[in-house]
């Protein structure tokens, strides 16, 4: 796999520099939608104003992505990535080991905490009503969970665990707790009425990973 950061990359000329300008004006248009979407509701965010936002050419938009649920749909993709690259981040101020695994919760509400969930939420949220959007939105969020609930069973067999399902149990419980503390703290405001809950949602991770390394029954997963 090649060490050349894109930035090197796009001062070449032809073909492969004019791939990296096309890629530089997707990024832009990905970071101008989150920003819109934190700034506006998903209502709000329209193609047109996020197209201001980014700063390019209605033409630019639409090449890039025809329609809004292909935009919504990047975004969310998008800032999975981000988010899990911010959380990897995190984590790594902590040693190896069990104190990593339960900083985990720590880790994902900071990022949730910050404009890319935000983002999420509000295009979770107006994929309800919007059907060009609900399936495969759908498609997308199972697809992240599965990648999600790896990451962190990877994290707990670190550990040894070897009961797959308190993990996945706990992943679920977990994001599904989290989304709505975000949700409830975008209308609120009060970020430390969420700590009662954050530090109760510790105290399940910890429950997990001890039921994991536990010896599993018979119909544990493998």
């Amino acid at each position: 796999m090649s060490t050349q950061t894109p930035q090197v990359r796009a001062h070449r000329t032809g073909p492969r520099g004019e791939y990296q300008s096309s890629a530089a004006m997707r990024a832009r248009l990905l970071t101008a939608g989150i920003d819109c979407l934190a700034r506006h509701g998903y209502a709000g965010a329209t193609t047109t104003l996020i197209q201001h936002a980014a700063g390019v050419s209605r033409g630019a938009l639409l090449h890039h992505f025809p329609t809004r649920a292909d935009l919504m749909l990047a975004i969310v993709r998008h800032v999975h990535a981000l988010g899990d690259e911010k959380i990897r981040d995190r984590l790594d101020a902590y040693p190896p080991g069990r104190e990593r695994f339960l900083a985990l919760i720590g880790a994902v509400w900071e990022v949730m905490d910050e404009p890319l969930e935000v983002a999420l939420v509000e295009i979770m949220v107006g994929a309800r009503s919007d059907p060009s959007l609900a399936a495969p939105m759908t498609a997308i969020l199972d697809e992240i969970h599965r990648s999600r609930t790896d990451q962190v069973w990877d994290l707990a067999a670190s550990v040894g665990a070897v009961d797959r399902r308190p993990i996945e149990t706990a992943v679920r419980l977990h994001l599904a707790a989290l989304h709505g503390l975000s949700i409830e703290y975008l209308v609120t405001g009060d970020r430390t009425a969420m700590q009662p809950a954050l530090e109760l949602l510790r105290e399940y991770s910890a429950a997990a990973l001890d039921a994991a390394t536990a010896a599993p029954g018979p119909a544990a997963a493998s």
